[in-house]
């Protein structure tokens, strides 16, 4: 049986990605950069990037000392927003098995799982990125150490 909420590990990519990128916001980062500090496959993490730049959250700039950074403010963008690009179906949750046994319609959990999914969803529209209160320590110049965190 599935999870009630399973954040995907693309979507966990996603989203750390986007907190590397907002810690480094004046740096543009590669992709082995953003894969080796998260510790993350390099082809995974491309394809995630790829998405995020799709969907016009960061802009991947080619060539000799090329990479991706941030196009949009981090204190405007919600963790929902980041999510969504990686997986649109986010509201879609109709079962909880892993391969459904009914189309949710009538199922006994069916409101409960469209309510649960709900609050979840709001709760991520509501958390931006730059709230969340970590220490960002990825290693790289110019992000946040336990040392310089507020």
């Amino acid at each position: 049986m599935s999870r009630v909420f399973k954040f995907s590990e693309s979507a966990s990519l996603a989203i750390h990605a986007m907190l590397l990128l907002s810690e480094n916001s004046n740096s543009i980062l590669s992709n082995n950069q953003i894969s080796k500090a998260i510790g993350a496959s390099s082809n995974h993490m491309a394809k995630v990037l790829l998405s995020l730049s799709k969907h016009g959250l960061i802009k991947a700039i080619r060539g000799p000392g090329g990479g991706f950074n941030m196009q949009v403010d981090p204190d405007e963008l919600s963790l929902f927003d980041i999510y969504i690009c990686i997986e649109p179906d986010f509201t879609n949750t109709r079962c909880f098995f892993d391969v459904p046994k009914c189309d949710g319609q009538f199922c006994v959990m069916g409101k409960f799982t469209r309510d649960t999914v709900q609050k979840v969803a709001d709760k991520m529209k509501k958390t931006k990125l730059n709230s969340l209160n970590v220490a960002v320590k990825f290693g790289l110049k110019g992000g946040k150490t336990d040392e310089n965190s507020e």
